[in-house]
């Protein structure tokens, strides 16, 4: 036996038919149909868009990874040395510029500055012989100890990451990408200076940027890029 829908009269109790107007026995209106609610429940949710995922998220993967490969390279002729973000925030970096571990460049450097003072020598007479340096005379390089505040980089990309997954809030991911930019400029700012000074190379060192370190930028910027260019909500 079906069910039959009704309401209940609320001045005699009486069951009538939904699609009764008035209650057949009292005549009392049927009570009318709530206006549908605006609340948050039955509005539509908006949608991500699925570029800014697409975009935001692999990125930032870019950027993480970016963290462990080379950044920075160090010169001397044929000879190179690279470091990652990683070394720099660890001080491992120190340890390839020791001799014993990079001989061939020390060799290198000390056989450039060892021309570089019979040049001098000639040009004043060519008086007294020309002493080779030794592994002790090394050129600083553009940092001198553990530079700790570089997790900033990697960390700011796992956060962005992870704002990525939610749509990219523009307001916190442009933060995040904001504070890991801040001091990534920084570092890279004193690395060159301390680069191009020839009181740290001795005028025999050349240093460049790697794929490693555009990496981090990239990890770090197009998230926020992502985040302002994806469409406000109304």
């Amino acid at each position: 036996m079906g069910s039959v829908l009704c309401w209940v009269c609320p001045s005699c109790s009486t069951l009538v038919p939904v699609d009764g107007r008035s209650c057949p026995k009292c005549g009392h209106l049927a009570p009318s149909t709530p206006p549908p609610s605006l609340s948050s429940a039955a509005l539509p949710k908006q949608r991500i868009p699925s570029w800014t995922k697409a975009v935001s998220v692999p990125t930032a993967i870019i950027g993480i990874v970016g963290f462990f490969l080379p950044w920075f390279q160090v010169s001397c002729g044929p000879v190179r040395l690279q470091f990652s973000g990683y070394e720099f925030a660890t001080g491992k970096w120190e340890e390839k510029m020791r001799p014993d571990s990079s001989q061939e460049f020390w060799d290198e450097f000390n056989k450039g500055a060892s021309k570089g003072l019979t040049k001098r020598g000639t040009a004043r007479g060519g008086a007294g012989p020309i002493r080779r340096p030794t592994n002790e005379v090394q050129p600083q390089v553009p940092a001198n100890r553990p530079v700790p505040l570089l997790w900033i980089v990697p960390i700011a990309c796992a956060c962005l990451l992870l704002m990525g997954l939610f749509g990219a809030p523009k307001i916190p991911t442009v933060l995040v990408s904001l504070a890991g930019s801040a001091y990534l400029s920084y570092f890279a700012i004193e690395a060159s200076r301390s680069g191009s000074d020839p009181r740290n190379t001795g005028g025999l060192l050349e240093y460049s940027w790697l794929i490693g370190f555009w990496m981090a930028w990239l990890g770090l910027v197009a998230p926020a890029v992502v985040a302002l260019a994806r469409p406000s909500r109304r």
